[in-house]
């Protein structure tokens, strides 16, 4: 079974464009444009990967942060989040957490997602 993602951003096109390279990796990837769609969507899935933009449309990203430390069935979960302005002091707790100041490139979002997911299969 193909490796879970979650990509969390109110940008679609950044978000197709993530989807496309995680899909080129092996992964099943979804995107959700809200920090409400992600609370659903978390609420009910277990991804291997959680792209988050922390500059959500609706709420702050750090409230869905926050909300996935507090689950201990996330533990297990890599989160990447993105922040367009560098703010990205949010203790992540437990949490396999890579921070990134701006946009990732997707290839080597795709490459860097890869190689921690499959690490943290191995732990």
């Amino acid at each position: 079974m193909d490796a879970y993602a979650l990509i969390v951003t109110g940008n679609i096109k950044q978000a197709k464009y993530y989807q496309q390279a995680l899909q080129s990796a092996g992964f099943q990837a979804e995107y959700v444009t809200t920090g409400a769609r992600a609370q659903v969507q978390l609420a009910f899935t277990t991804p291997d990967l959680i792209l988050m933009n922390i500059n959500l449309p609706d709420m702050p990203g750090e409230v869905v942060v926050r909300q996935i430390i507090a689950h201990q069935r996330l533990d297990t979960s890599v989160l990447f989040l993105i922040s367009d302005d560098g703010f990205t002091d949010i203790s992540q707790g437990r949490l396999q957490t890579y921070n990134f100041a701006q946009a990732i490139d997707p290839k080597v979002l795709a490459s860097l997602a890869s190689e921690m997911c499959q690490f943290g299969a191995q732990i």
